[in-house]
């Protein structure tokens, strides 16, 4: 039946009301005489766009090394391997996500879009590209963080319905982009602010700007496509770069 995010956002009602946002936010652009900077980032977009996972490097080691799979918050606190959030904030992922997903929240892994080779470096200062060839089958956008987006749209108990027109399957995460960033693409832009309007990430995940990718069920090493780990002096890490560089040889940056 394929992936259950991809069908969702695969449904009429759902791309017919972010084509419509798109082509008002196409129309705004244009008609305020930014027609060409509307052309630029659309190129840069297209021709650049990547969805990052960004991970400390204990975890990235674990996954790129055991021969296991890249797993989520759910699934890693349910193995040992990582603590659980604060109350509060272990509350708020499990609403947020059961009210965008449902029933296969638990499935679920997040990444986000970036036209540079660097993610959130709020999430950790390792970077995974992923394998769009790899993660098409099973992906979807949404425009902003998921927590954010609840916010947002006031969503409680009585109002469970997920607005459309805000998420995208991945051949129509240009016009969701156009469709969040319209009010901020004119003249002015140069490509390095196409790229920071994207993804914007100081390391303070106050301050995170991004498109969220839903990758449904885990992923493997064959999702990645390149890897960037920063320079160290840690012996023991150098050891183990040392070990996924050989693993992995064409894929660091």
């Amino acid at each position: 039946m394929g992936a259950p995010n991809v069908n969702e956002v695969s449904a009429e009602n759902e791309i017919n009301a972010l084509e419509e946002r798109y082509n008002n936010a196409a129309e705004y652009v244009i008609a305020n005489g930014s027609q060409t900077a509307l052309e630029a980032f659309e190129h840069c977009f297209t021709s650049k766009v990547q969805a990052v996972i960004n991970i400390k490097f204990p975890p990235l080691s674990t996954w790129l090394l055991s021969d296991d799979a890249y797993k989520n918050y759910y699934r890693l606190t349910n193995d040992g391997l990582r603590d659980i959030a604060t109350p509060e904030n272990d509350r708020k992922r499990n609403i947020v996500d059961s009210f965008l997903f449902g029933y296969y929240a638990r499935d679920m892994v997040f990444a986000a879009l970036s036209l540079k080779n660097e993610g959130l470096k709020s999430y950790g200062n390792c970077t995974v590209l992923l394998d769009e060839n790899i993660i098409i089958p099973r992906v979807t956008v949404i425009e902003e963080n998921s927590y954010n987006f609840a916010e947002r749209h006031g969503i409680n108990l009585e109002k469970v319905e997920i607005p459309k027109g805000y998420r995208a399957i991945w051949g129509n995460k240009l016009k969701l982009a156009v469709a969040k960033l319209h009010l901020q693409i004119d003249i002015n832009c140069i490509e390095e602010d196409f790229c920071n309007l994207v993804l914007f990430s100081d390391g303070n995940k106050e301050n995170d700007e991004f498109m969220e990718v839903h990758i449904y069920n885990e992923l493997s090493e064959y999702a990645v496509k390149s890897i960037n780990i920063p320079a160290t002096t840690n012996r023991i890490q150098l050891l183990e770069i040392d070990k996924i560089k050989d693993k992995f040889p064409a894929k660091f940056l």
